[in-house]
């Protein structure tokens, strides 16, 4: 048995009974397989939650065919990542480039051979698991760098701060008057396309680096009371 490190998900559209009684009797062992007899109803169930990880799709289809589905797939952002696998009983070099040119990854030719059947599956599901596992780990490190950069931004803005005492709180207020101008100019349509939900965050927070060119000052100088003298 193939030792997975996750139960996969596979979804087969075929309009031939017998052809997917033979790979959900092949694959279910492995994985969690679900199947339709069209290719309309195959397209509704990859765009459902959870996405399916490999499709194995019928070429000759009756209504809407395996190039039409796939082309459907691959428009779609929610399915569009998904690798689709083509199942056909033609040998035609013309019809193999045409179906890579739709977005499939491979053809799986009729009749089945069981083992090249598992050993495709297989590999594309390792290969599929892989691409996700290396997105969630960017996901992480993206998340992990903009903590540093807030605190990156928080301990320069209290070294601004601190250099004058005769201003606390002045940085959050700055911070805070930022976030309800730019929040007001994302509402405006003269500025709307300028602006994003993420652009007036980052504005905000770095509103209280404004005065960042305090620490470069002496604090005799920045809290001196009375006015300065010549020096």
């Amino acid at each position: 048995m193939i030792d997975q490190p996750r139960r996969a998900k596979l979804l087969i559209i075929d309009d031939e009974p017998g052809n997917i009684d033979i790979l959900v009797e092949l694959l279910s062992h492995h994985y969690t397989v679900t199947a339709s007899g069209s290719g309309e109803k195959g397209v509704k169930i990859a765009r459902r939650e959870p996405h399916p990880d490999l499709i194995l799709l019928d070429v000759q289809m009756p209504e809407m065919d395996g190039y039409a589905v796939c082309e459907e797939l691959k428009r779609d952002p929610l399915t569009s990542a998904i690798p689709v696998v083509f199942l056909t009983g033609s040998n035609s070099l013309q019809d193999q480039i045409r179906g890579l040119e739709q977005g499939a990854i491979d053809y799986i030719t009729k009749p089945f051979h069981i083992r090249i059947v598992e050993k495709k599956v297989f590999n594309y599901i390792q290969q599929r698991q892989q691409c996700l596992q290396l997105e969630d780990r960017l996901q992480q490190e993206q998340a992990d760098l903009v903590k540093t950069q807030e605190v990156i931004l928080d301990l320069l803005a209290s070294m601004a701060e601190v250099s004058n005492r005769n201003s606390p709180g002045h940085l959050k207020r700055i911070e805070g008057y930022m976030e309800l101008l730019a929040t007001e100019l994302l509402s405006d349509s003269y500025y709307r396309d300028q602006m994003s939900e993420a652009l007036v965050m980052q504005l905000a927070r770095s509103a209280p680096l404004h005065d960042l060119g305090k620490v470069a000052i002496s604090a005799n100088l920045l809290n001196k009371e009375g006015g300065l003298t010549q020096e």
